[in-house]
């Protein structure tokens, strides 16, 4: 998706975007946040104030984090089971072609 030799993509532009560091102003003192956060601290100040959709959008995006959140440990577990079942199938395997097994009609 490049129109020339140097030119980013989208997505490597935003995230760039995102991480540039930016200073903001807190009363007395200054701090240095990235781009990120600072609009994130913004719309929460915003929804705070009382505007309806910096409100709205804010609760949507805790939405999607307690989502995401919750769907992650399933995740882990299920790769957690599959390293078990991995384990147990290897053990059949390795049992099944031990030099003690039987042929078809029960003789070793």
């Amino acid at each position: 998706m490049t129109t020339c030799g140097s030119s980013l993509n989208f997505t490597t532009d935003l995230k760039r975007t995102l991480q540039a560091p930016v200073t903001l102003n807190d009363g007395r003192k200054t701090r240095r946040v990235t781009t990120q956060e600072a609009a994130l601290l913004r719309l929460a100040e915003k929804a705070l104030k009382g505007d309806p959709r910096a409100l709205e959008k804010l609760v949507s995006l805790s939405a999607t984090l307690s989502t995401n959140n919750a769907e992650s440990p399933s995740k882990t577990m299920a790769a957690d089971d599959q390293a078990i079942l991995d384990r147990y199938r290897q053990l059949i395997l390795n049992e099944t072609n031990s030099p003690f097994e039987t042929d078809d009609d029960g003789e070793k």
